[in-house]
């Protein structure tokens, strides 16, 4: 894995919210009480010590989609009958984090199946064979983090 740092462990209130991996955030409930949830952390959200790509994560964007569906089900998750995130899921980049190694998500769907901007991720979706950087091949870029 990468080497963002030490994150903790999901609270009573990401089991209560459905979410099975917090990816290194704080889980807090929506306003107005819509369906769904948020992760918050000021330093950045990460899985298996990377980030997210900073690029293409604009609101319904396909990476944005399988960040929430890896944080609702964990890696390799079974989505079961929920289904997918909702188009209206985005992303927010974390203020003054250092950049740090990432999950290539800026691509178009059909670019390559190491991205996770891909297209959606099916069920089962090991995060860890996606690619790491800014290609499909991967290489060393670095981004600023999601809040």
């Amino acid at each position: 894995g990468g080497k963002w740092g030490a994150c903790s462990v999901p609270s009573g209130k990401c089991v209560e919210l459905g979410v099975k991996d917090n990816l290194c955030g704080e889980c807090q409930a929506l306003p107005g009480g819509k369906k769904g949830f948020r992760l918050y952390n000021p330093r950045g959200i990460t899985f298996d010590g990377y980030t997210f790509d900073d690029s293409g994560n604009g609101p319904g964007s396909q990476q944005v989609l399988n960040v929430c569906m890896l944080a609702r089900y964990g890696n390799k998750g079974d989505y079961g009958a929920d289904g997918a995130a909702l188009k209206s899921s985005l992303a927010l980049t974390a203020q003054g984090t250092v950049k740090g190694p990432h999950f290539f998500g800026a691509c178009g769907e059909g670019a390559c199946g190491a991205c996770s901007g891909n297209g959606p991720l099916p069920a089962g979706a090991d995060w860890r064979m996606l690619a790491i950087g800014n290609s499909c091949d991967g290489d060393h870029d670095l981004d600023k983090a999601w809040a």
